[in-house]
């Protein structure tokens, strides 16, 4: 099956640790967040979120994440959408398999923002 791009969700938290252990175990100190919601980002400021993402293979395995952070600024007194991304971090740092998948995220973080 080959690798889908999906919303990091609770349902995914097993897999996303499984995917971190796997990354640790080689002493790479490089993971993603345990947790799909960003408890530091204040509820009630709705002009700054984070969307984290998934890279999953056969429906189970986390390959990879990023994040997009959306900022809500104002240029020249007009409102626009000004996008962070954060990552990616792919399973290419430990098998080679995956070294190209990097690469397939960042495309995916351009053409969402």
């Amino acid at each position: 099956m080959p690798i889908q791009v999906v919303p990091y969700t609770a349902e995914w938290v097993p897999a996303v640790l499984a995917f971190n252990d796997r990354l640790h175990a080689t002493g790479t100190h490089w993971g993603w967040y345990g947790d799909p919601v960003d408890a530091w980002l204040p509820a009630r400021d709705r002009k700054t979120w984070r969307e984290h993402w998934l890279a999953i293979e056969d429906g189970a395995l986390v390959r990879g994440a990023y994040a997009l952070k959306p900022h809500e600024w104002s240029i020249r007194g007009e409102p626009r959408l000004v996008v962070d991304w954060q990552g990616p971090v792919t399973e290419g740092l430990i098998d080679r398999r995956y070294n190209t998948l990097g690469l397939r995220l960042l495309r995916e973080m351009l053409k969402r923002h």
